[in-house]
């Protein structure tokens, strides 16, 4: 039976994967702080954030079409609602992974479509209006950009067919490459005087190269692709929607989380611009990424099990599936911690040498901080969750979001404690019941405690650490 199996090389370009594609936005910032003018550096980080709604049209159906694709893959010949799925071949059924793949492409060609006539919309007026009284005309860039994003939205059915047979090496790889890259394109431009054009345009040419070498990747690996577009099958239309019906039974629920999470992620920044400069905007989002960042990287290991957690439940190896959330659990922890001490201690006084003249915040710093590892933190064990295809944290999500935002409207209105007091309303939100009821709730269904926990995450990092894998 095909099993997805955990290498050390995946850990390795997992976390490089992360501080590529997180720290990016970090290695080019001194050129971005040199170029561009506040209030320009405040506008990219508008269009960062309202790219990042592209996120919920991914997130939406990543998780479910890559879960689903690794139930194939490891040996289960058909698809269900539910929990109740099980492998029972010893070989991988291509007929019904070819399904799943048509779908999988179908839909993100939708959702890409979609996403590029909501922003081009929508977005597009937004930016006008907060850039009305800066010099010079952005809207083509900001519509470089989100070709970027929508291009990128479309590569999803790539990312999710690769992550599901467990080639997260070769995932990585290519978003390793794919952003060097950009940060190339990038400092190059902005030598040249591009200003916000040449940011833009960097990212819109990264996505190409990452479109180009996922592609080849998924051609090769293990000869998935080959195998797939050889394949004859019937295109019956009632397999289609049954597929896609099973897919979206769990995928609207990662949508409302999806959406739960921008609005905490994002909420700050957005609802600012609108109450205050784009200078202070930018200073926040700033404070943001870098926390972002720390956070991302943390949950490295959370998104390299997860192929290996959804195979050990589809073959009911409960014991393999408690290791691997222990071991996410405490490299998450440390990871979080050390990032932390490193932000603080050098990242911070480093900003200082970038621009001159900018004002170090330490307070709103340590709230961002504490913010995202709220919310990022309880990942871990949903994760669990969602690798048994139960999105049942969807509901408390939503809740804890809906009632952010209206009270962070609220204190924005009313100018109570600025942007501070919006932040401490979202950690708020978090700690109230998301924070900790996955975390009992997971670790009841396992009966692990926080001892064990940390014993099985101990041994889990060691043996990652110590051991040589074989591929396979």
């Amino acid at each position: 039976m095909v099993h997805n199996v955990t290498k050390r090389k995946d850990v390795i370009w997992g976390y490089l994967g992360a501080f590529f594609s997180m720290g990016t936005s970090l290695i080019i910032l001194p050129f971005v702080l040199k170029k561009l003018e506040d209030s320009q550096l405040g506008l990219w980080y508008l269009f960062s954030s309202i790219g990042l709604f592209a996120t919920i049209f991914d997130y939406t159906f990543s998780a479910a079409m890559a879960r689903n694709f690794s139930y194939i893959w490891n040996g289960a010949n058909e698809l269900k609602k539910g929990s109740d799925i099980k492998a029972e071949n010893e070989i991988v059924d291509w007929k019904m992974l070819k399904k799943v793949f048509l779908v999988n492409r179908g839909v993100y060609g939708i959702m890409s479509v979609s996403a590029f006539a909501i922003m081009g919309i929508v977005g597009t007026k937004y930016i006008i209006w907060v850039s009305r009284d800066l010099n010079g005309n952005f809207v083509f860039a900001w519509l470089g950009y989100l070709a970027g994003v929508c291009l990128n939205l479309y590569l999803g059915y790539l990312f999710a067919a690769l992550r599901g047979v467990g080639a997260l090496e070769v995932v990585n790889k290519c978003q390793v490459y794919s952003r060097g890259i950009q940060v190339g394109a990038v400092v190059i431009l902005l030598h040249l005087d591009f200003g916000l054009y040449g940011v833009a345009i960097g990212y819109l040419v990264s996505i190409i190269v990452l479109g180009l070498t996922l592609y080849s990747a998924f051609m090769k690996y293990m000869d998935v692709g080959k195998k797939i577009h050889q394949v004859k099958i019937l295109t019956d239309k009632q397999d289609i929607l049954k597929i896609f019906s099973v897919i979206w039974s769990s995928s609207w629920k990662e949508a409302i989380v999806s959406i739960s999470t921008y609005l905490c992620g994002q909420m700050v920044t957005l609802l600012s611009s609108l109450y205050y400069s784009l200078d202070e905007t930018g200073f926040y989002a700033l404070y943001l990424q870098l926390s972002n960042v720390v956070a991302q990287i943390s949950l490295v290991p959370s998104g390299t099990f997860l192929p290996e957690m959804q195979a050990a439940y589809v073959t009911r190896n409960m014991e393999r599936m408690r290791r691997k959330l222990s071991g996410t659990i405490v490299a998450f922890v440390l990871v979080y911690i050390l990032g932390t001490i490193g932000i603080l201690v050098f990242g911070m006084p480093l900003l200082l040498l970038f621009k001159k003249g900018i004002i170090l915040d330490y307070r709103m710093m340590i709230l961002a901080i504490i913010l995202q590892f709220v919310m990022k933190f309880p990942y871990c064990y949903t994760a669990y969750f969602s690798a048994t295809n139960r999105i049942i944290y969807y509901k408390s999500y939503f809740l804890s979001a809906i009632f952010s935002f209206f009270v962070s409207l609220v204190f924005l209105e009313l100018q109570i404690c600025g942007i501070y007091g919006v932040i401490v309303i979202q950690i708020l939100g978090q700690l109230v019941y998301n924070f900790w009821i996955w975390i009992v709730r997971a670790c009841k269904e396992l009966h692990m405690s926080l001892s064990n926990t940390m014993v099985l995450g101990g041994e889990e990092i060691k043996s990652m650490a110590l051991s040589r894998f074989k591929c396979g």
